[in-house]
């Protein structure tokens, strides 16, 4: 196929003679028929469907493009087709003026008047640009094809009623009235009239590609996800769905990822490389925590780590290679009270290091293939001297890349580990027999697990809080089963600002073995340099890729074989089949799902009526644009 989608008043013939008139003399006839594939390839990148728009809507709707992988893929253009997008005769991109730390991306999207138009065309290629790309997303979902049975399941047999439209109207007229009594001193009305703008074209944009039969599926590279364009479709417009013209259920999966965060509460997890093993879902990241398990021991004599490699090194050491690695320049005279260098040699920066001050750890002999080459701790030097470091030095701020091999700091490990490597059993015996995470298994998932954890941190709260008994109520008062909610994916995937949350600090102090083994996954970062680009937050994905594994390959998939020619539409941990089928769907899911958690699922049925809540709705998007009240400043 040579054919892609653009805007529909996009001009492509007053590109293409910009284009001759540009680069007639100064390149080839297939260069010129390449530029112009390129060029309507970028702004088919840039058409904003709804899923662009989730993921965009915190950077302004501007996509970020990556000139580095565009140049690999089509040519080594982009740079052309920027300025003939940009020019000013006639413009159809933007970008936001940012730069990025990569140095190679930059955000862009469409001008106003094609960003919003939700009518599209179908172009032709004239040059091989647009073929290669249609063969690469071809290829790429019978590349993935562990959730083709997915993927055939959307068909046209799957409408929208056409009430939808009388719903989008009838928000937007409260859209409409809540802006007329708007108090423009307490909210922005310039961002409200956005929203609104934003919704209507995201509603527009999802309903469209429905209609067509455009449903963009596919598994994502990094989490394992199944994406589609009902993925993103806005929970009000899911009650709209129709099977074959029929009403349909959405089964829902309760505190899913605290559910499946319990697959990884056992030894067998770490240890096995079964399906659904740490092995089988993220194979980069089992290497990664094999490799740094393997160099960590404990000390029973006083229950502080040591190392079983040597590529550890202290502070001072942290500082040198710091101070050497700006630029991999010569660092000029400085000072230090801790230590001293000659020469740091290119591929062994340290062969030796004797440290006769203070030290945590007393095993310090680094062999070959390690770090310095002469450094003698004294504690009386002041002057050092340092030559190139002409490795490759990636620092962080638990470790340092060099020349691929991982070093740790030391004052480090009790933060990376602070009571065991899972998944080492602890002296009592293996990781699930310990009480708390005995106790995590044994919550009732199959009824309300916020509302379970909710208790938890009130008790845990009344008992540790000291402050005055109102200012504890009043904290008490502002937790509810939404903030736990919330609250919980805190617990699970941040990793930055933990310290500070006292929600976090409850689930500390109710699940601490559960928390050690969060905390040691969420600092255990990739060796690899490339590794860490391509899978940020790898704890993270981990646990979307169990549910991912869990809640489709094993879950849905049991439905599908057992009903082959029943459409089925999947939203990462809910599934809507036709009202008919939801207690099947129900019984296959707890059937294939519960047989290997041991744990009772919670299940639920979502269908309310979007119709009775459009004035809650249209509040919470005001309450988003509510203007921030600025502090007092003292004259």
């Amino acid at each position: 196929m040579n054919k892609i989608k653009i805007p529909s008043n996009i001009d492509v013939e007053k590109i293409n003679q910009k284009i001759d008139q540009w680069y007639g003399d100064a390149k080839t006839k297939t260069e010129i028929k390449n530029l112009k594939d390129c060029s309507l390839l970028l702004i088919h990148f840039l058409i904003p469907n709804g899923r662009y728009i989730e993921e965009t809507k915190e950077d302004g709707y501007f996509k970020k493009i990556n000139s580095t992988i565009f140049n690999d893929h089509y040519g080594k253009c982009f740079s052309d087709v920027k300025d003939i997008l940009y020019d000013d005769e006639y413009p159809i991109i933007e970008t936001d003026g940012k730069n990025y730390t990569d140095n190679r991306s930059t955000r862009y999207k469409l001008r106003d008047e094609f960003f919003y138009n939700v009518d599209t065309k179908m172009v032709s290629g004239i040059g091989k640009y647009i073929e290669k790309y249609n063969s690469y997303v071809t290829d790429k979902k019978k590349k993935n094809n562990k959730f083709r049975f997915l993927s055939e399941r959307l068909s046209k047999r799957i409408t929208l009623d056409p009430e939808v439209y009388k719903y989008i109207s009838q928000l937007n007229d409260e859209f409409k009235s809540t802006i007329s009594t708007l108090d423009s001193r307490a909210y922005d009305a310039e961002k409200f009239k956005q929203t609104q703008k934003i919704l209507n074209l995201k509603f527009a944009s999802d309903i469209r590609d429905i209609k067509e039969g455009n449903y963009n599926d596919g598994t994502s590279d990094t989490n394992h996800r199944f994406n589609s364009v009902f993925s993103g479709l806005k929970r009000e417009l899911r009650y709209f769905i129709r099977i074959d013209g029929e009403t349909v259920d959405e089964i829902d999966v309760g505190a899913s990822q605290p559910y499946f965060l319990n697959c990884t509460l056992n030894s067998e997890f770490y240890n096995s490389k079964k399906e659904g093993s740490l092995f089988s879902l993220f194979p980069e990241f089992y290497k990664e925590f094999t490799t740094t398990k393997n160099k960590i021991k404990v000390d029973v004599h006083n229950f502080n780590y040591t190392w079983g490699k040597s590529n550890i090194i202290n502070q001072t050491q942290l500082q040198i290679l710091k101070a050497n690695s700006t630029n991999n320049k010569s660092c000029s005279k400085g000072s230090s009270s801790n230590s001293s260098s000659n020469s740091i040699k290119s591929n062994n920066i340290l062969n030796n290091i004797n440290s006769r001050g203070n030290s945590t750890y007393n095993n310090s002999s680094i062999k070959s293939n390690s770090i310095l080459n002469n450094i003698n701790s004294r504690g009386d030097n002041t002057d050092n001297n340092f030559n190139s470091i002409k490795s490759n030095i990636i620092l962080n701020n638990r470790y340092i890349n060099i020349n691929k091999i991982k070093y740790y700091i030391n004052n480090n490990i009790r933060r990376i580990t602070v009571t065991g490597v899972p998944p080492v059993p602890y002296m009592c015996g293996k990781i699930e027999e310990m009480s708390d995470i005995r106790e995590f298994r044994s919550i009732l998932y199959s009824c309300d697990f916020y509302e379970f954890i909710l208790q938890d941190v009130k008790f845990i709260m009344e008992k540790t809080n000291y402050q005055k008994k109102e200012t504890l109520e009043r904290k008490l008062s502002r937790i509810d089963r939404k903030r736990v909610k919330g609250g919980m994916m805190y617990f699970l995937n941040d990793k930055d600002n933990r310290h500070y949350n006292p929600f976090v600090k409850s689930m500390k102090t109710a699940f601490p073995n559960i928390n050690t083994i969060v905390e040691f996954f969420q600092n255990l970062n990739f060796s690899n340099a490339e590794l860490n680009k391509k899978f940020e937050n790898p704890y993270s994905l981990l646990l979307q890729r169990l549910e991912a594994y869990y809640f489709l390959q094993l879950g849905v998939k049991s439905f599908c074989d057992k009903f082959p020619k029943e459409s089925v539409i999947t939203i990462h941990d809910s599934v809507i089949v036709k009202k008919k089928f939801s207690e099947k769907l129900e019984e296959c899911l707890r059937t294939s799902i519960e047989k290997e958690t041991g744990i009772p699922m919670g299940l639920s049925t979502k269908s309310k009526n979007p119709f009775l809540t459009i004035k809650d709705l249209v509040g919470e998007y005001l309450e988003d644009c509510r203007i921030a009240k600025q502090s007092k400043v003292a004259l």
